[in-house]
């Protein structure tokens, strides 16, 4: 039985939902995800999930959910706020910036807002891969609209603390973005 297996290794519960969400977003359904998070959520029982629900919300907005997804991620950051959960804070905030510049109803001021969280909650974290992703993001966003002081100012001072990680597919894109 899974919720016993669970109970007796709790660290495999996480893996096993994990699995449970990639075939729900394999076969495009993710009700089952979005209830059981839910309802997680209202017993407090909720811890690490919100990585998965930024992993969810992605995939709608790949899909055409943006708004699902902008609802989702709210909901999350929230659930961060109240609880203290910040294990995926900076990319819930990331993914939310992407459903804004995939819906028509926010501005190039919002996505640049949730960027900026993003990147302030991973240098409080201490993560310069999170922080790379935004910045990388917000790079991408600012090249986009024509400001390259953004791209100038942000990459090459970040990508000079990396000791590994160069043929990684973000770290070569800031590389990028600052060739261009």
């Amino acid at each position: 039985d899974n919720a016993q297996l669970c109970e007796k290794h709790p660290d495999i519960a996480f893996s096993m939902l994990f699995l449970s969400c990639l075939q729900e977003w394999i076969d495009q359904e993710s009700v089952h995800t979005e209830q059981f998070i839910a309802s997680r959520r209202e017993t407090n029982e909720l811890y690490a999930m919100t990585f998965y629900e930024a992993t969810l919300a992605e995939t709608k907005i790949k899909q055409g959910n943006v708004d699902q997804a902008s609802s989702m991620l709210k909901t999350g950051i929230a659930w961060c706020h109240k609880t203290g959960e910040t294990i995926a804070l900076s990319t819930l905030h990331r993914m939310q910036a992407k459903a804004y510049l995939a819906s028509t109803s926010h501005s190039s001021d919002d996505v640049v807002d949730e960027l900026n969280s993003a990147i302030t909650i991973a240098k409080q974290q201490g993560s310069i891969a999170l922080e790379l992703d935004a910045t990388v993001d917000l790079c991408r966003h600012q090249h986009s609209i024509g400001n390259r002081k953004e791209v100038i100012t942000l990459l090459p001072p970040l990508i000079k603390k990396f000791t590994e990680g160069f043929d990684t597919k973000v770290y070569l894109e800031a590389e990028q973005l600052i060739s261009t």
